[in-house]
């Protein structure tokens, strides 16, 4: 049977190829209203360049409060009545290991929700499944004290804030950055007088002082970039220590 393109509310695409557990994982956790976030997840599970261990995965979905099992079967799995879905199963694909979300398991077909956002939400036939299917399942159903987590998602305005709370050293960078602007446009001018103006017409005392009015604009625009980088660095310092001490309060101590 060929693959068969269809549409879920709650699927989740990878964001790359070692994502392919975490999504799975997001996809059921929104599957259950709650709305977490790939990263989130590839942190709590311990996701590294190889991917997410089945085992991480388990973990990860005992952590946010799921009754969890990880089983070893074959394909007869599938032919149970009242299997709770969805589940994840890991596959072999392309000689790569990979996991799938089982949405609904029909007579000749299961409905399978791949995280890799070329192939989406599909129908694929028992036969091509179990051909990949290393067979381990694993199945999560929410425990009794649950509630649906929803993870704030962060836009620009969120940091607002943030930036607010350093907003006099925001300030001196931007009045570090207008004075470099103006000293460099100023120093264009007057070199380029110099040029047209007083070397063609000899005027040598008056293009001595230019001259050292110009030395002194450029050891001041020396200092106010040595002066804004500084601020830069204490800047992005301050903001994300804010940011990574915001995370532990909200992830960790809450």
């Amino acid at each position: 049977m060929e693959l068969k393109k269809m549409i879920s509310k709650d699927y989740i695409p990878q964001v790359d190829e070692n994502d392919c557990g975490a999504a799975c994982l997001a996809m059921i956790l929104k599957h259950y209203k709650s709305n977490v976030s790939i990263a989130y997840i590839r942190n709590l599970a311990r996701t590294d360049n190889k991917g997410t261990t089945a085992l991480g995965l388990v973990k990860t979905a005992q952590k946010l409060n799921f009754e969890t099992k990880a089983i070893k079967a074959d394909m007869s799995l599938f032919d149970t009545a009242d299997l709770p879905l969805p589940c994840i199963v890991h596959v072999v694909k392309e000689n790569l290991l990979h996991y799938y979300v089982v949405l609904k398991v029909k007579k000749d077909a299961l409905m399978i929700a791949d995280p890799n956002p070329d192939i989406g939400v599909v129908k694929m036939h028992k036969d091509k499944f179990a051909k990949q299917w290393s067979g381990i399942a694993i199945f999560m159903v929410p425990k009794p004290d649950y509630k649906p987590i929803k993870q704030t998602r962060h836009t620009l305005l969120s940091f607002l804030p943030k930036l607010l709370k350093q907003r006099k050293l925001v300030i001196n960078i931007i009045l570090a950055a207008l004075l470099i602007t103006v000293i460099s446009i100023a120093g264009s001018y007057f070199l380029q007088t110099i040029i047209d103006t007083y070397i063609p017409n000899n005027m040598h005392n008056t293009l001595i002082i230019i001259a050292m009015g110009l030395f002194v604009f450029y050891i001041f625009q020396s200092i106010f970039t040595y002066a804004q980088n500084f601020l830069l660095t204490i800047f992005g310092q301050r903001f994300s220590i804010d940011i990574i001490l915001g995370y532990i309060h909200h992830n960790i101590l809450d």
